[in-house]
């Protein structure tokens, strides 16, 4: 899971040198809005509120408006075109661009296996 990565590699940050985020859920409260808007209809708000509601919830627009004096790994970002997810990601890079050291990409195709497939060569790429 991509988010995964994300909440990973920015608390322990001297652990990591890089992070790869494919096609990544950027913020629980979007995915939460794309659920009830019926643009993911594969899921429902119970699970994604139980996560928002955790204490160790992982906010990374509040995590790297707070600490802005650690060093993060690198990132490099991909996402298909056609995912559902792009507007959260063109955003995060957006906000994320002059704060850490980040790599975007778009490939062409939706939230699937083969554009993960090019990401991940990418993603091996960079690193």
């Amino acid at each position: 899971m991509a988010m995964g990565a994300l909440k990973i590699g920015m608390t322990y940050p001297s652990q990591y040198i890089s992070i790869a985020a494919l096609s990544p859920v950027i913020h629980l409260e979007e995915l939460r809005c794309m659920v009830e808007d019926k643009i993911f209809e594969e899921m429902d708000t119970t699970e994604i509120d139980r996560i928002i509601n955790q204490k160790d919830y992982f906010d990374i627009y509040k995590y790297l408006d707070h600490d802005s004096n650690n060093i993060y790994p690198s990132l490099i970002q991909l996402c298909g075109t056609e995912d559902f997810l792009i507007e959260s990601n063109r955003k995060f890079y957006g906000f994320a661009k002059n704060k850490i050291d980040i790599t975007y990409r778009e490939l062409s195709g939706d939230h699937e296996w083969p554009v993960w497939d090019i990401a991940i060569q990418k993603a091996l790429q960079y690193f």
